[in-house]
């Protein structure tokens, strides 16, 4: 049925996703750690991912070429197409 070389081999394995778990956690805390150092603004959502950013519909100015978000502020010059 079990043999001591198949439990042993079950509990390595089983070691050693653990420890691979457990390695993962701490090298995201230190890039986490890191990030705080250098000023780095951590966006993360509940679950620890990196958030995604979501698109913008973009006009292009006719003055410089430009492109600005549709819903950005005026900006005052000639020709603008926000202003």
């Amino acid at each position: 049925m079990f043999s001591l070389t198949k439990i042993l081999v079950l509990v390595a394995i089983v070691l050693a996703v653990w420890y691979g778990f457990k390695m993962v956690t701490r090298l995201q805390k230190e890039r986490d750690r890191l990030a705080r150092e250098r000023g780095e603004e951590l966006k993360r959502d509940r679950k620890g991912q990196p958030r995604r950013v979501t698109a913008e519909d973009m006009t292009q100015c006719a003055v410089c070429g430009v492109y600005v978000p549709q819903d950005a502020p005026k900006c005052g010059k000639p020709g603008c197409p926000q202003g």
